[in-house]
């Protein structure tokens, strides 16, 4: 299952899967590198950042500021 870290705070990560659920996890439970905006595979047992997702996220997300804050 996939989640999107919507905000870490006080050591406890918000999660949001595709269906706008959100779960808390623990930093501790997470890849030493998670930051927001990172997506995270979970397989059961524990999360594991996937680079290749968050950066496309992340790619998609600058872009689309930059098209909403485009002066012209």
């Amino acid at each position: 299952m996939k989640f999107t870290v919507e905000s870490i705070e006080d050591g406890i990560a918000r999660l949001e899967n595709g269906e706008n659920e959100s779960v808390f996890a623990d930093l501790s439970l997470l890849p030493d590198s998670v930051r927001e905006g990172d997506i995270l595979n979970f397989d059961g047992e524990k999360y594991v950042l996937d680079a290749k997702a968050s950066a496309e996220r992340r790619k998609a997300v600058y872009e689309k500021f930059n098209r909403l804050f485009r002066k012209e």
